[in-house]
């Protein structure tokens, strides 16, 4: 990787980040200063998508209902497709 790099990060949920590499760094630092060496491409609307996607999510499973199950993510996932395809 080098300046003026573009690279795209995979998250869970089907988000994927557009970054640009501005600057390179040798040391290890704090989160506060990272955001000085890439420039996010990401458009707003995916992001707020992905967020609601999270929230919808979140809203469906009872707190403290423990981890779901590949079933019960795939229901959610088919549910959440279905309300999308809605609107």
């Amino acid at each position: 990787m080098k300046e003026g790099s573009r690279i795209e990060i995979k998250r869970g949920g089907g988000l994927i980040r557009k970054i640009e590499v501005l600057k390179l760094s040798e040391k290890r630092m704090g989160a506060k200063l990272v955001s000085e060496y890439y420039i996010d491409h990401t458009p707003q609307s995916e992001i707020d998508a992905y967020k609601a996607r999270i929230t919808r999510a979140a809203d469906y499973r009872d707190p403290g209902a423990g981890r779901p199950t590949k079933k019960d993510r795939r229901d959610m996932d088919d549910f959440l497709d279905a309300v999308d395809d809605l609107f």
